[in-house]
C-alpha cells in the first residue's frame, strides 16, 4: 500500500482547496428546486415568487416560472412560461401561455409599449388547471419518481 505525505498536493487535495468552505467530499450535491405532484385537476391558487426571466441554455430561449401557492390545502405549485428564443431578450406573443396568463391577471391587455412583468402574478388568487409533467425535453416519459405537477391554464382571476 502506498501512502503520502500530508503536504503532498494531488489533484483531490487541490480540489479541496478550492471548494468552498463546509463543503466535504467530493460527490455533487443536489440543489435542484423540488416540485410537489398533486392530483390533476382545478385548484385556486395565489401568486408568491416569481423566478427569471432568464436564459435556459439547454433549451434556447427565455423562461419564467411563478410559484403559487394552493388556497385550500397546504401546497405549491409552479407555472412555466416560455418567452422566446430571442438571446437578445424575452419576447411575448397575442397566442402565448404567458400573453393569456398576464391578460387575465392584469384585468385587460397591455398598452402599446407597457412592460409585461410576470410581478402581476404576485398576490392575485386565480382558478388554474393542475396536470402531471410526464414528458422529459424529447419527449419520452418520465419515471415515475421524476414526475411533478405544474400549472396548465388559467381560468379565472379571482382577486384584481
Amino acid at each position: 500500500m502506498t501512502t503520502f505525505p500530508a503536504e503532498t498536493e494531488t489533484p483531490t487535495t487541490r480540489r479541496k482547496e478550492r471548494r468552498s468552505p463546509g463543503k466535504s467530499g467530493s460527490a455533487p450535491i443536489w440543489e435542484g428546486k423540488e416540485y410537489p405532484r398533486l392530483d390533476p385537476g382545478k385548484y385556486l391558487v395565489r401568486g408568491a415568487e416569481v423566478a427569471g426571466p432568464v436564459w435556459v441554455n439547454q433549451y434556447r430561449r427565455w423562461c419564467v416560472r411563478v410559484q403559487f401557492h394552493l388556497m385550500e390545502e397546504p401546497g405549491e405549485v409552479s407555472a412555466f412560461f416560455n418567452l422566446g428564443n430571442d438571446p437578445k431578450g424575452p419576447r411575448v406573443g397575442r397566442q402565448s401561455k404567458f400573453y393569456k396568463a398576464w391578460k387575465m391577471a392584469n384585468g385587460g391587455p397591455p398598452s402599446r409599449g407597457e412592460e409585461m412583468s410576470p410581478d402581476i402574478f404576485l398576490d392575485k388568487m386565480m382558478v388554474v388547471s393542475v396536470d402531471d409533467c410526464d414528458l422529459d425535453s424529447e419527449g419520452a416519459t418520465k419515471d415515475d419518481d421524476d414526475i411533478y405537477s405544474k400549472i396548465t391554464a388559467f381560468h379565472s382571476l379571482v382577486t384584481p
